[in-house]
């Protein structure tokens, strides 16, 4: 009887252990809103003057979908703009980036929109300015990951997580 609680306890504690993992979902929230995240893309632009580079992201959901070799998207649903810039020219380097509304440096992220419902087919959408917030990124391999919390100029709350492979644009 005391072997069959043991084994009981130890199964309890592993399905516990295990099940506090990151078990976060490609999504965010907006409005009261939950909006899944189905892919995203990275672009890039280059040196800036001060010598950081350039990296612009974009994360989006719905039934959008981009086509990286004709450049050209369908379908609507929400997308997430960030204009990030880094220390590196060949690629997103892992930290918290900061939104400020002025020039731009390594770890600042210059300029963000979001929208809920954008129609790709018209470009069209309710936009939504970032004004303040940080964005966490790590990098595992191909895969980054964001992890962002942003106030809008209304003063809304735009949250979220993604992690996958961003395609390039």
């Amino acid at each position: 009887m005391y072997n069959s609680f043991k084994i009981a306890l130890l199964f309890t504690v592993t399905l516990l252990i295990t099940s506090c993992g990151s078990d976060r979902q490609n999504e965010l929230e907006f409005n009261g809103q939950t909006l899944a995240l189905t892919g995203g893309i990275i672009e890039s632009y280059g040196e800036n003057s001060d010598g950081s580079f350039d990296w612009d992201v974009s994360l989006y959901g719905g039934s959008l979908v981009i086509n990286t070799q004709t450049q050209e998207a369908t379908g609507s649903g929400p997308i997430l703009y960030m204009d990030l810039n880094t220390n590196s020219s060949t690629g997103l380097v892992a930290g918290t980036y900061t939104y400020e509304d002025g020039p731009r440096a390594a770890f600042i992220m210059v300029d963000g929109v979001f929208s809920d419902d954008f129609e790709a087919s018209t470009e069209t959408g309710q936009e939504f300015e970032i004004t303040q917030g940080t964005v966490e990124i790590e990098l595992d391999g191909a895969e980054s990951s964001f992890d962002f919390d942003f106030v809008d100029s209304q003063g809304n709350s735009i949250k979220g997580y993604y992690k996958g492979i961003l395609d390039e644009f």
